[in-house]
């Protein structure tokens, strides 16, 4: 199996990984959703509006886990009501193929075999989920998605009618707010316990086609559904003490709490990153590390500021940044490691891979030459010869022009 290496030098600079400014109010595109292909990764409000009131879209009638349901919707609620109380939907696109996710949920929506005009959700996508749109409306496998007038939910029919016309997809473009709300701006809510339950939204910046860490203190299972389809997570080869390394995994895997991980992509959902209602924390306040041979991963779940740590690293841009002789931010939901060889240790081998690989540990040796001017005196050490003024000066017996 063929596997990527990153090398990753340590570059003595400041680091400060930035958010964005979270607004007030929720907000929604006016039109609804024409093209599939455009909402890809997208987050949606399925809502029914009727003289500037939008309604709820929650299940009802669900008689057993997994089993059909139907989604209510009474159109009596504020805009800002119906976006924040409402189960959310991502629009995945996988294969060619597209399919509406239920975050809060945590699962694919589809059509009910059990029972006529009724819903049902799947944990992995399969035909019963597939969502297409014509000029009549959205269609879930064979059945349209309509909006009944009379009792209130959105259902399955054989087509629109004027009794239960065709649903319609928002677009979210802005929820600064969504269950339990995680920000990089802020730390984590002290109200998040042990063991407490409910919906959570992350908002968090990654950049595309780089490296990110990425620590979380609940688990994830299905990250590609949460923070999308282009998107790979690594996670930290413990066994491995010789080398970092981070192994790729499928979307299947769980996601650890409180584990340090890697995740790139080409692209991202849309933000917030929303994970479901059966999500359970995993942190009480107490310092998180993973210690794997001399390299020990922390987790930063607040803001931090570090000033000349020597032993101190931080992953970001696919390099390793030192903290020697400067000052790094690190903003919550990252992580950063210390080494016990920071002295003589300048350079890591991040093994990126698909698989277990026997690395070897790198030190890079500094390359301690000294640099003479042509009097005599001792100017520098190679190392730092990019330093050096304009001119002429020796090293090793030569002469050379910097």
């Amino acid at each position: 199996m063929v596997k990527k290496h990153l090398l990753l030098s340590c570059i003595f600079m400041t680091v400060t990984l930035c958010g964005q400014a979270q607004t007030e109010t929720p907000q929604l595109v006016s039109d609804p959703l024409e093209s599939l292909s455009n909402g890809a990764g997208q987050l949606f409000l399925m809502t029914r509006i009727e003289k500037a009131k939008y309604s709820k879209t929650v299940p009802i009638q669900e008689q057993a886990q997994n089993g059909p349901f139907l989604y209510g919707a009474a159109a009596k609620y504020s805009k800002e009501e119906a976006i924040t109380e409402s189960n959310l939907f991502r629009l995945i696109e996988c294969d060619g193929n597209f399919f509406l996710y239920d975050t809060k949920k945590g699962k694919y929506v589809g059509y009910s075999k059990e029972k006529y005009n009724w819903l049902k959700c799947y944990d992995k996508a399969n035909d019963f989920c597939k969502l297409t749109k014509s000029g009549k409306g959205l269609q879930l496998y064979k059945a349209y998605l309509c909006y009944h007038k009379t009792n209130n939910y959105f259902g399955l029919y054989a087509s629109p009618t004027k009794e239960h016309p065709a649903a319609n997809l928002y677009a979210i473009t802005r929820l600064p707010s969504y269950g339990i709300t995680l920000t990089e701006d802020s730390s984590l809510p002290t109200k998040t316990n042990k063991g407490e339950d409910g919906a959570v939204s992350l908002h968090r910046t990654f950049e595309p086609n780089a490296l990110n860490t990425l620590i979380l203190p609940f688990d994830v299972e299905n990250y590609r559904e949460v923070f999308g389809m282009q998107t790979t997570v690594y996670r930290l080869n413990e066994n491995n003490r010789q080398a970092i390394e981070f192994i790729s995994m499928d979307n299947g895997e769980t996601m650890k709490a409180n584990k340090p991980y890697l995740i790139k992509g080409e692209s991202f959902n849309s933000q917030p990153f929303i994970f479901p209602a059966s999500t359970k924390f995993q942190y009480g306040g107490e310092e998180q590390t993973v210690k794997v041979g001399d390299i020990t991963y922390h987790a930063t779940y607040e803001n931090q500021e570090f000033k000349e740590a020597a032993d101190l690293y931080v992953v970001a841009n696919n390099k390793i940044y030192s903290c020697k002789n400067r000052t790094i931010k690190i903003k919550p939901y990252r992580w950063y490691i210390t080494s016990e060889k920071a002295a003589t240790a300048k350079e890591f081998l991040l093994n990126i891979g698909t698989g277990i690989q026997n690395m070897e540990y790198r030190e890079t040796k500094k390359n301690t030459s000294a640099i003479y001017n042509l009097q005599g005196m001792k100017v520098a050490d190679a190392d730092t010869r990019n330093s050096l003024p304009h001119g002429i000066y020796i090293c090793n017996g030569k002469k050379f022009v910097q």
